[in-house]
């Protein structure tokens, strides 16, 4: 299963938690999670039936400023997944692990998340 978000920046972990107000942060988590929702809709991202899987998110952006792979918020992409029922949890019974990437210099902004099983 790959989910494409085109043209979306994925947040930064330390932009998310530093210094950020937590209503702002709870919004945008939201927000997140329902492009997620609507997306899985729109792209016809079917559930999973056998778990547990892995995901593999990758985060592309357009401009060349380096970028820690470590730091692409992933839990609001994974909760989205939740939300839109493509997987049931979260938890280590459902997901063995989230891997994060980031590849800088790339045509547009835009997130994929794969679920590997």
């Amino acid at each position: 299963m790959k989910l494409i978000i085109n043209n979306f920046k994925a947040p930064s972990t330390n932009k998310m938690y530093s210094g950020q107000h937590w209503s702002k942060r709870y919004a945008l988590a939201k927000t997140i999670q329902h492009l997620v929702f609507g997306l899985c809709l729109e792209q016809k991202i079917k559930p999973v039936k056998k778990y547990p899987v892995d995901i593999m998110i990758t985060a592309y952006y357009k401009a060349k400023t380096k970028r820690d792979s470590g730091n692409v918020s992933n839990k609001e992409l994974v909760d989205g997944l939740v939300l839109a029922k493509v997987i049931e949890d979260d938890d280590t019974r459902f997901v063995r692990y989230v891997t994060t990437r980031a590849i800088i210099g790339k045509k547009e902004d835009k997130v994929i998340v794969e679920i590997v099983k």
